[in-house]
């Protein structure tokens, strides 16, 4: 079964990346997508499109790159969910409508809405790890681009801004030593993005826990706001380290 990732921007729909992951006997086919829409992003709009383009490949798992909920009140935590606190992200999400930076509170708030969004259209957040998905399960994962480089222990990319063409290509070739990727093109940096981070979506779909680590807590509805949430990340191959 494929997967399909998606590394969220909120000011233009040019800046979304999206990649659909499958084996395809030994090969994972990486198929680069282009979202056919353009100007500034709605939730709504965005949500229908990838849950649409879920429900033509009959694709179950579908990884978003930005938070999916706002912290718990009893988390232990002052200013961050817990799987934030575990993997440093840059972005805290507070309590509803608090993110440490304040410059973040765009996409932070942006990303919950649009998981909000696949919600109404029958998709759930992944609610416990190590669990097989149920055979009509419409799921939602969340990535951190970051953490996943780190995970693989590849160099992370540089700020979009700063990424050169070398660049790229460089963390493109380590991942295929350590994946057997075949790409239908050159992706671009968001793109990349969506790529490393669905490797893991592409491990969950097939119940092989043991290529992921989880970072969080269980999502949870309070207070008419969900909270909290995993992060799941791929790992490095045990045939890596031979």
């Amino acid at each position: 079964m494929a997967i399909l990732s998606v590394d969220l921007a909120y000011r233009n729909y040019r800046d979304i990346g999206v990649a659909v992951l499958e084996w395809d006997h030994n090969l994972i086919r990486c198929e680069l997508i282009s979202i056919p829409l353009s100007g500034l992003p709605s939730p709504g709009t965005l949500a229908e499109y990838l849950s649409g383009f879920c429900v033509q490949r009959e694709i179950r798992v579908l990884v978003l790159d930005g938070p999916q909920g706002w912290k718990a009140k009893n988390n232990g935590l002052e200013h961050s969910r817990r799987c934030e606190k575990e993997l440093n992200t840059p972005a805290k999400t507070g309590e509803p409508m608090f993110v440490k930076p304040t410059n973040y509170h765009g996409f932070v708030s942006f990303s919950i809405a649009t998981y909000d969004a696949l919600e109404k259209l029958g998709w759930e957040r992944l609610s416990a790890a190590r669990c097989a998905l149920g055979p009509t399960q419409r799921v939602l994962v969340e990535s951190f681009p970051l953490s996943a480089w780190r995970s693989l222990r590849i160099h992370a990319l540089p700020a979009k801004a700063k990424t050169r063409s070398a660049d790229l290509t460089s963390r493109l070739e380590e991942l295929q030593e350590l994946f057997p990727l075949s790409l239908t093109g050159i992706p671009t940096h968001d793109q990349l993005q969506a790529l490393v981070s669905g490797l893991a979506g592409l491990s969950l779909e097939m119940n092989k826990w043991e290529e992921c680590m989880t970072a969080g807590l269980p999502p949870a509805f309070v207070d008419q706001h969900w909270r909290e949430g995993f992060i799941v990340n791929p790992l490095r191959p045990h045939s890596a380290e031979r």
